[in-house]
């Protein structure tokens, strides 16, 4: 154990004299981070002086219509650059509510009968007043908002004469749960994230730890020390994956804290509007963070390991390089098989693969403690293996000399 704690102490020295190397680990979540929140301002922007029309007018169904409330609606929402119609129907409640269900208006408002004289006075039951709407249209969303806004506001000065969708009826036709479509979102893109954040921080230090070492002539002096091969291949692995945690940690969160700005800035911040949330903070317990960086923290030695092995039967840092970027390709293309919804238990035995799904089953709320157990087992035996086979490589001289 002392030789491969030996191999440990070199690996951290070497790193942290090497500031360059500290900045390229830390540096991409910093940049990301820059970037998307950059690009969501810019496309919100963008999209506010080109196309924010097409968020802003809107269509209110409206039964016995009261002209004092539609004029303090229009008074208050033009202030924000919207623009709300109100128009009269004599329709059913059924029948409107279908309509806005199916997105011909973006609500509807469903007043009684002589409503401006009846909040006129205080009464022992107060008028009711219901606004549907439908959450999967974004506008009608918005319009939603706006229209309880202005009438809590009138409400407030009327001292409670009426009461605004107070009852226990749910007033969003939606079908579709707003936080399970975000938690679809995460489990498709957030594999493919992970995946490639690990990847390409273990690219970046991997091939420069022995490949680059080989080049200089240093690795033989590692090789007639009296360390064991399977401790400095062990060595080599537990450094670099820890390393290499450090880059997937960075790129993660700089991900993940400008993810929110950068999807709803596309949107125009409509989305925002609408009560759907981007934070994953909100939508996942603290369990389910902690079982996700403890599925990355087992992937990371595994996809250290192949790349320790690549750099090691390569000649120059180069090659090792080049060779690597084969598997980021092939990395990035099984991160994306999270969309396509494999469960199967055969998965959890297959690289890279089963973190994939291990990661989307946590984020789509669907995790098998089975599944992850598996994926984690055999992510040890993998770096078990890598390991052996590293060491086998270490002791010919024909590919390290």
């Amino acid at each position: 154990m002392k030789g491969l704690w030996t191999i440990i102490k070199k690996e951290f020295s070497r790193f942290f004299r090497d500031k360059k190397l500290i900045f390229t680990m830390i540096f991409p979540g910093i940049l990301i981070f820059a970037i998307y929140s950059v690009m969501g301002t810019v496309m919100n922007s963008f999209i506010e002086e080109e196309t924010g029309a097409s968020f802003t007018e809107m269509r209110v169904l409206t039964q016995n219509p009261s002209d004092r409330l539609e004029q303090l609606v229009i008074r208050n929402t033009a202030h924000s650059g919207y623009e709300v119609e109100f128009i009269t129907t004599s329709a059913s409640e059924e029948d409107a509510k279908t309509q806005v269900a199916e997105g011909a208006y973006e609500a509807y408002l469903s007043l009684p009968a002589d409503f401006d004289e009846l909040v006129k006075e205080d009464r022992e039951v107060v008028p009711e007043v219901k606004i549907f709407y439908n959450s999967d249209n974004t506008a009608s969303s918005v319009c939603y908002s706006l229209l309880t806004e202005c009438f809590r506001q009138y409400e407030e000065g009327l001292v409670n004469r009426f009461n605004v969708n107070s009852g226990m009826t749910n007033y969003d036709l939606a079908e579709t749960d707003l936080d399970e479509i975000m938690e679809m979102m995460y489990s498709m893109l957030v594999p493919f994230l992970l995946i490639m954040f690990v990847v390409t921080g273990a690219l970046s230090i991997t091939p420069e730890s022995i490949a680059g070492e080989k080049e200089r002539g240093t690795i033989a002096t590692i090789l007639v020390t009296p360390v064991k091969r399977g401790f400095v291949a062990l060595g080599k692995i537990i450094s670099l994956s820890v390393f290499a945690s450090l880059g997937a940690l960075s790129s993660f969160l700089g991900t993940m804290l400008s993810l929110p700005m950068l999807i709803n800035g596309s949107s125009g911040g409509v989305l925002e509007g609408a009560g759907i949330s981007f934070n994953l903070f909100e939508l996942y317990s603290v369990g389910d963070i902690v079982g996700l960086l403890f599925i990355v923290l087992y992937f990371v030695p595994v996809m250290v390991g192949l790349l320790s092995l690549i750099s090691t039967l390569s000649k120059s840092v180069k090659e090792a390089t080049s060779a690597s970027s084969a598997v980021m390709i092939v990395s990035m293309l099984v991160g994306l098989s999270s969309m396509f919804g494999i469960d199967s238990l055969w998965a959890a035995f297959v690289p890279i693969l089963n973190v994939a799904i291990a990661i989307s089953s946590v984020l789509s709320g669907t995790a098998s403690i089975g599944f992850i157990l598996a994926t984690i087992g055999m992510n040890f035996v993998y770096v078990g293996l890598l390991s052996l086979l590293l060491a086998k490589l270490f002791g010919s001289e024909k590919i390290m000399l």
